[in-house]
């Protein structure tokens, strides 16, 4: 993903979320994903991202109301991040 790219995924029972992990890698990058609910909608959390070529994981704390939700990511930053997954956590 390059810089303004956004890659959604449906659909997400949240229930608490409160925490968001990512894995994702890519040389000479420096930015964030923003974390949205809707892909023209606000952003509810950054998570910041730094370069390696080897999968790192980063966290952030995001707050996601409690419903049935999609999540959009859009990167912004230098370079370009690559995407493995995503992890929500609760509590």
């Amino acid at each position: 993903m390059k810089s303004g790219a956004e890659a959604g995924f449906k659909y997400f029972d949240c229930r608490n979320v409160n925490r968001i992990s990512v894995v994702v890698r890519g040389g000479g990058l420096k930015g964030e994903l923003e974390v949205m609910t809707a892909w023209d909608g606000e952003v509810i959390g950054q998570i910041p991202v730094r370069s390696s070529n080897e999968w790192k994981t980063y966290e952030a704390n995001v707050r996601i109301p409690d419903g049935v939700w999609a999540l959009y990511f859009r990167y912004r930053g230098e370079k370009a991040v690559s995407l493995k997954s995503l992890t929500l956590y609760t509590g």
